[in-house]
């Protein structure tokens, strides 16, 4: 069944709870950018929400859409009710936002694999029954980063929070010489 995209007013849209805790807003020169490209241009990708119009994916385009004076947007209004697969939808159309907090990268990978059932431990681990799960190879393939890219974010989230947080400043970079 084809999706319809239909014009919703900005007011009545509201960012996902849970965005801002995976992934970071765009700003200075590229969201300038943006906001100028929705002025001249509209909004030309759809936001996608949920039917009480939380936003799934779009929250940027949103924001410059208001910064740029526009009231409607061309929105896709996704069917689902299941909250695991609208937190997976989430995260799945911000895949390309490379320039994000490594922090956040690692709980959206780690929420991620907990949503897709990412098997755990060893795979010559015969002790673990997880027949049919997906492995971090295949994490890693689905997001186009290594399997030590993926490995390297989460040892992120094993750090004292206070050392997290100087990472998420940017006042001291994720990885060491």
């Amino acid at each position: 069944m084809a999706e319809s995209i239909v014009m919703i007013n900005l007011s009545t849209l509201k960012a996902h709870p849970r965005n801002a805790e995976f992934f970071d807003d765009i700003n200075g020169d590229e969201f300038d950018r943006l906001v100028e490209s929705i002025k001249e241009h509209g909004v030309l990708t759809p936001l996608r929400a949920t039917k009480d119009m939380t936003l799934i994916s779009g929250h940027q385009r949103m924001r410059a859409a208001v910064e740029a004076g526009i009231t409607e947007v061309p929105v896709i209004i996704d069917g689902s009710d299941d909250e695991n697969d609208i937190l997976m939808k989430l995260i799945e159309t911000n895949f390309g936002r490379i320039k994000n907090d490594p922090i956040k990268q690692a709980k959206w990978i780690k929420e991620y694999e907990n949503l897709k059932g990412v098997r755990q431990g060893s795979a010559g681990n015969p002790d673990r029954n997880n027949c049919g799960r997906l492995t971090q190879t295949d994490v890693a393939n689905a997001l186009g980063v290594s399997e030590t890219t993926i490995r390297n974010l989460k040892s992120l989230l094993k750090l004292d929070p206070t050392l997290q947080s100087l990472i998420s400043e940017g006042k001291i970079t994720p990885t060491t010489s």
